[in-house]
């Protein structure tokens, strides 16, 4: 089985860039979670659907987690949950932010990457209450880090 802990040693402090490593450790983190809890990698997704999950529910069994992955040319999405087999598969991509801001470019390029076969979502600590379009960018719906918390820790005490 792929660790997904051997990635932490990738993000670290850069004196050049001033880059934060809390986001990608946070994402790291959650990814691990996804990976290793077949019922917490179902959650995630019920919990991003608001637990209405719009496709096939069968397609749940075949969740690979994947973290980091060059999209395009310029384009890194923290996480993305691939859903299915080929051709079939539906994408699911989480944009992480713990330090640093949403951006409606970046979403706007996933946005045309993803297609019709892809949801798109945004995981922050602070919500940017200027970035009121969220949904013409193509962010299906924003969530904070703490309503994750939430979700899973009620699922816990039923």
């Amino acid at each position: 089985m792929n660790n997904p802990f051997l990635r932490f040693k990738h993000y670290r402090l850069s004196e050049e860039s001033g880059a934060d490593s809390k986001e990608n450790h946070a994402t790291e983190c959650l990814a691990a979670c996804l990976v290793f809890s077949p019922a917490i990698r179902k959650e995630f997704i019920r919990f991003l659907f608001d637990g209405q999950v719009p496709f096939d529910a069968s397609l749940l069994e075949t969740i690979d987690v994947v973290t980091q992955e060059k999209i395009n040319d310029c384009d890194i999405p923290d996480l993305q949950l691939r859903c299915g087999k080929e051709p079939n598969i539906v994408n699911v991509v989480v944009e992480a932010k713990v330090g640093s801001c949403e951006r409606e470019d970046q979403f706007q390029r996933y946005r045309d990457w993803l297609g019709e076969k892809g949801f798109l979502f945004s995981l922050v600590r602070d919500p940017d209450l200027t970035l009121e379009a969220l949904e013409a960018c193509g962010v299906r719906k924003r969530f904070t880090w703490q309503k994750w918390i939430e979700w899973i820790t009620c699922l816990e005490q039923n």
